[in-house]
């Protein structure tokens, strides 16, 4: 066996216990959504706040504006050098950065909040009190996650903010479902708040006693250094943000043309699919200092070996979350309630879109960790346009199977154009085959 082949063996090795906690945070998740939905008065509000959700991810994505991926770039480099001052600076400026994004979105949020204006029927506009909040909190949360896997504590990072939350969610679940009464959107949103006030405390603590810069002196970053920081978080983020807008999509337009109970049995079904790419979605940030590292050293052969592997791990598991959720997925919807499996069609679609995915591995960043940011922004603009032409012209037909059908197309959209960009570009592989 040759010692790159061996080597990337051995590299994969250590994700293992990764995938471990991820495997459990994926079930927790699935636990505290299914006694969400169990406590909540009827699925039109359980539709209502997981709407808020999704408004509340795409939120996040602006006031954090890639400083949590930075952390992951920023602080590994930083920390290999033994540059404690330019750590220091950076989360000044990160935390910098987090807040007057959350004080300008506040305010906008407050003036449609007096506005009265309700652009979905299901959204009221006090909802948008608890979104400025949890935005903050949760973004805070995520920069801190961003820190310790930059500080080369990738597990820390999992067990603190992908276990804390679900496992607090499912307490105050349990509670009320056996003492409480039913509750409605704005009684879930104000329970998540508070875990996510919790969740960022802890992760506060975490990051600073692991991570502890507290007689280190923030110095001024020099210009280039600044330049560095903003251009790069700024192409994180944006891309990021297409994705997420991509990703959410579907929830917002079906909360445009159907009704709050459909969007509750389409959510609950996007959120089952997304189980097929746990693995992916867990171990790409893991991935890409690997990827970048490799890049900048010329070694293609490595990466490309690397990419393969990495891409068949998650394939595989993939295909298994697939063949899962085709043989249990309708038992899985009816957990939930008789009336969820209505959306087990959907299921079906929005996994296999996912499976898709995870065969192309890290193909986005492939681009983002070689300098090919443009690359990926094209495709998900190419990928945006084709799904909301899609939902425009399906939903009204066909319901959440038509928002199905364009979601799946747009993930395979621009998955396919990475892919093949970055192989005519650089000869990189991402394809599992």
């Amino acid at each position: 066996m040759s010692a790159v082949r061996l080597s990337s063996i051995l590299e994969l090795k250590k994700y293992i216990p990764i995938l471990g906690l991820r495997s459990l945070s994926v079930f927790l998740l699935f636990l505290a959504n299914l006694l969400l939905a169990r406590i909540a008065s009827s699925a039109a509000e359980f539709g209502s706040f997981l709407l808020w959700l999704t408004c509340l991810n795409i939120l996040v994505i602006l006031l954090k504006f890639g400083v949590d991926t930075g952390a992951i770039r920023f602080v590994s480099a930083y920390k290999t050098i033994h540059k404690c001052s330019v750590i220091a600076a950076y989360r000044d400026y990160s935390l910098k950065k987090i807040i007057k994004n959350s004080f300008f979105a506040a305010m906008l949020l407050v003036i449609y909040y007096f506005s009265g204006y309700e652009f979905f029927d299901s959204f009221s506009s006090v909802y948008c009190i608890y979104l400025a909040l949890a935005g903050f909190l949760l973004a805070h949360s995520q920069y801190r996650r961003g820190e310790l896997i930059g500080a080369g504590l990738p597990k820390l990072s999992e067990a603190g903010e992908s276990l804390l939350r679900p496992v607090s969610l499912i307490a105050v679940a349990a509670y009320f479902l056996s003492e409480g009464p039913p509750l409605n959107a704005v009684d879930l949103i104000q329970v998540l708040t508070v875990i996510l006030l919790v969740t960022s405390l802890v992760m506060f603590l975490v990051a600073n006693f692991f991570l502890p810069l507290k007689n280190v002196m923030p110095r001024d970053p020099l210009k280039n250094e600044l330049a560095e920081w903003s251009r790069s978080t700024r192409g994180m983020a944006t891309n990021v943000f297409v994705r997420q807008v991509i990703k959410s999509a579907d929830i917002l337009f079906c909360a445009l043309f159907l009704s709050p109970e459909e969007v509750a049995f389409y959510a609950v079904a996007s959120r089952l699919a997304d189980v097929v790419v746990f693995a992916l979605t867990s171990l790409n940030l893991i991935f890409a200092p690997t990827i970048s590292g490799l890049y900048a050293e010329g070694k293609k052969d490595a990466l490309n070996l690397y990419l393969r592997n990495t891409s068949r791990l998650v394939f595989f598991i993939g295909g298994f979350m697939f063949l899962l959720i085709f043989f249990c997925g309708e038992n899985l919807l009816g957990l939930y309630g008789e009336e969820y499996t209505e959306s087990y069609y959907a299921l079906l679609i929005l996994a296999f879109g996912q499976l898709i995915n995870s065969f192309f591995g890290s193909s986005g960043y492939v681009a983002s960790m070689t300098g090919h940011q443009g690359e990926l922004t094209k495709a998900l603009m190419i990928s945006a346009v084709i799904s909301c032409f899609l939902y425009i012209v399906l939903l009204p037909m066909m319901g959440i199977l038509g928002a199905a059908i364009a979601s799946m197309s747009g993930t395979v959209c621009w998955n396919v154009v990475v892919s093949n960009r970055m192989t005519s570009v650089e000869n990189l592989k991402s394809r599992a085959f």
